[in-house]
């Protein structure tokens, strides 16, 4: 993603999409252009925010699981049996559902539409306002006995509306992976943005149980509740932590993981966190330098929407794509990393990357358990030490590193340069770990790639046969390297 799509997809989220990026765990900051974008709006985000808050009410909670496989995690059936035994706290559940299909109406295909699957509590009928903050133009919301009876219908966007039906969907019908839905509310366009595909208005609601169905699963990993009031959302919390905890319980006293957090807890997480971004990165030997301000915003961006929005494209491609970050599960267990420099003319020096880690452990019981079960795991590069301490590990290293721990035969470093180049600018298409350990010595391997090429040299250390480094600007770069003799970028084996 470059620098523009990342700044249109920052003020997307923030001015068109604000309870979504509340009800995305870590996922305040889309990317870079975000940082930029909050810096630009300074104290009126927070106002904003606390806008969106007050609107909405502050008796939501959000759970969300970060490991598991379908077979140990919650049925919905779970969460509701759970909801009805405390009802003087909770009021109620839904399921919020990602949907991976095709969207049809006659010819016509939608293919950046976006659908999920949720149950009646997904619109507050006093407020007028889904969590997502959308209203509705006309029609009604899904109820009750539409998840019950598993109806197929649908509540569409203004963007579909107008593109698929001429501005009259009510009752009328389009397709989902083959199943006919009947239409029967709109919500309302935002008026401040162009109607777009792909954009808030381009999006489809429709019964969570319907959208089991479509998908063929019981995989649920985020829930939305209610509580009584906002006074009662901390209590609400911590009986679903408790159920939760004594779900997810083992022979061995593990727990997988999950999250819980209040609507109140999320706003104000975020309101702490627009002081913090004053932050110039800072880069030495190729390496950030991560203090404690940067690191909290690291982990939001690699652990939160920039690892959720690979992972739904990954699922929109067709594959059964899981985001972790390093932390889950103790995925990757890491220390802090200090970098030496060596000169001839001078005494080493030791340069303190600050929250800068290396991977000492990968625990890949859980990678392999996702892969056998069919899911992709996407996973974002942040460790954690025994004690808690979080660490902001350098990707081409993870990346290294879990390859080696999972023996894989190939391991594919995408880049924004052609491979590796020699001095002249050349690209070299090959090389042994000896040709670039003799590289590193006279300097042609500087900068970024130094990283890049130790984390190489590592997986092919701990047994994978080939590392390649790709130019992922190149369209179908993936298939060119795997599908062809000749392959691209630069290739590394022992």
């Amino acid at each position: 993603m470059n620098f523009g799509q990342s700044f249109r997809l920052a003020i997307k989220s923030l001015t068109t999409s604000k309870m979504r990026a509340l009800l995305t765990m870590l996922g305040i900051i889309i990317g870079v252009g975000a940082v930029i974008v909050i810096l630009s709006l300074g104290n009126g985000l927070t106002g904003m925010v606390q806008q969106q808050v007050d609107k909405l009410g502050i008796n939501m909670i959000q759970a969300q699981f970060f490991g598991g496989t379908a077979d140990r995690l919650p049925d919905p059936e779970d969460m509701y049996d759970m909801v009805e035994a405390n009802a003087d706290i909770l009021t109620g559940v839904s399921p919020y559902l990602g949907v991976n299909a095709v969207v049809r109406h006659g010819s016509d295909k939608f293919d950046r539409t976006s659908l999920y699957g949720v149950s009646e509590i997904m619109y507050n009928a006093a407020t007028g306002y889904t969590i997502d903050g959308e209203q509705l133009a006309k029609g009604r919301f899904i109820s009750y006995m539409d998840v019950e009876r598993r109806e197929n219908i649908c509540v569409i966007g203004a963007y579909l509306e107008e593109e698929a039906f001429g501005g009259d969907a009510l009752g009328k019908q389009l397709s989902i992976n083959g199943l006919p839905l009947t239409v029967v509310g709109v919500l309302k366009r935002n008026a401040e943005l162009e109607m777009l595909p792909g954009s808030q208005d381009d999006q489809i609601y429709i019964p969570y149980t319907t959208a089991l169905e479509i998908m063929g699963s019981r995989w649920v990993n985020l829930y939305i509740f209610t509580s009584t009031s906002g006074e009662t959302a901390d209590a609400g919390k911590r009986i679903i932590e408790a159920y939760l905890n004594d779900f997810f319980r083992t022979d061995d006293g593990m727990y997988n993981y999950f999250y819980i957090m209040t609507m109140a807890e999320q706003a104000n997480q975020i309101n702490a966190m627009l002081g913090k971004l004053e932050i110039k990165a800072e880069f030495r030997q190729g390496q950030r330098i991560t203090d404690d301000a940067t690191m909290n915003v690291v982990e939001m961006v690699l652990a939160g929407s920039v690892n959720k929005d690979i992972v739904n494209g990954l699922n929109r491609a067709g594959a059964r794509a899981v985001g972790l970050s390093g932390k889950d599960g103790m995925l990757l267990e890491a220390r802090k990393r200090e970098l030496v420099v060596t000169r001839e003319d001078a005494p080493p020096e030791i340069i303190d990357l600050g929250n800068v880690g290396q991977v000492t452990r990968v625990n890949d019981t859980l990678i392999r358990s996702l892969i056998r079960d069919g899911f992709v795991p996407v996973i974002a590069p942040v460790g954690v030490d025994d004690e808690g301490h979080t660490y902001n590990i350098n990707a081409d290293s993870v990346a290294g590193t879990v390859a080696g721990a999972l023996r894989a035969k190939r391991l594919l470093m995408l880049t924004d340069v052609a491979g590796l180049l020699d001095k002249s600018g050349e690209l070299i298409t090959g090389l042994n770990a000896a040709q670039a350990k003799a590289l590193q010595c006279d300097g042609t391997i500087s900068g970024g790639m130094i990283p890049k090429i130790e984390c190489c040299l590592s997986a092919l250390a701990e047994g994978v046969d080939m590392v390649t480094i790709v130019d992922g600007r190149v369209e179908n770069c993936i298939l060119l390297e795997l599908l062809t003799d000749r392959g691209i970028g630069t290739a590394l084996t022992l």
